[in-house]
């Protein structure tokens, strides 16, 4: 647990964030909201059923005990599936829920379903997907997300990450604030990629925008809206300047746990 906390106060420290979350006692707290992000290669024709019928209600057992913040299966529908078919997202606030949250994974299966055999359940899941890749993820900064079917998660590549926060915070942030005041999103996003790190991964950071249906963005009216006396191209053009914007998918919400009644 020591080596694990000065990792990630190293993280928080080395970019300066306060970080937000999503519930009234997390930010009590002041504890960062952490999210794992799971790629599956699907194997067979059971992976869904694996998913929604045995795992779903295990995950949703743990939000219930809280242990974990949320679960939520996505589907990649644009963009490339030669890695990952679907993407489970697991959320957790603080670094109790994110290092034992799967201490009491036995338990739970017993009792969320009894009388199964959880070797053979074990196998079952091994047997309908390939986890190719997991990847650790700190909350930087959000627009109140709301129920939502699509997620379109942008890659993006930072080489001073201040600079990089900065400009999400201070240009972007207020712009997709009018996009959800107006109903155009369902939420946004900031996400700092904790693990793995290194220049071979290609990115270290993420904004998620949320939504409940495709299509163009007025992102133009809005920017107008926004920053009347701000010139549009100088406002790509920094933008540009500051990261790369590595790679973009749209994925559907296939599943997901409710929040625990309080």
């Amino acid at each position: 647990m020591r080596k694990f906390n000065l990792f990630i106060n190293g993280l928080l420290l080395t970019t300066c964030l306060a970080v937000p979350v999503h519930s009234v006692a997390a930010e009590e707290e002041n504890e960062p909201l952490f999210i794992v992000s799971h790629c599956m290669k699907v194997k067979s024709q059971n992976y869904l059923s694996v998913e929604k019928d045995m795992w779903l209600p295990m995950h949703q057992e743990l939000v219930n005990q809280g242990k974990k913040n949320n679960w939520a299966l996505y589907r990649v529908l644009y963009g490339d599936r030669s890695n990952c078919d679907y993407y489970v997202i697991e959320s957790y606030i603080g670094e109790e829920q994110l290092s034992e949250a799967h201490d009491s994974l036995g338990e739970i299966f017993k009792k969320v379903h009894p009388g199964q055999n959880i070797e053979e359940a074990m196998e079952k899941t091994e047997s309908s997907r390939d986890m190719a890749a997991t990847s650790l993820w700190v909350n930087i900064d959000t627009v109140g997300i709301k129920p939502h079917t699509f997620v379109t998660v942008n890659w993006m590549n930072a080489k001073e990450p201040d600079k990089y926060i900065s400009l999400e915070r201070n240009i972007w942030k207020p712009i997709h604030q009018e996009l959800s005041d107006k109903g155009h999103i369902a939420g946004w996003g900031l996400y700092a990629l904790a693990s793995p790190r290194g220049s071979l991964q290609g990115y270290n950071f993420a904004t998620v925008d949320s939504s409940n249906r495709l299509g163009p963005l007025p992102i133009e009216k809005v920017l107008k809206s926004v920053y009347p006396n701000k010139n549009i191209s100088d406002i790509f053009a920094e933008t540009s300047a500051v990261r790369d914007d590595v790679y973009s998918q749209t994925w559907i919400k296939i599943a997901n746990t409710v929040q625990a009644n309080p």
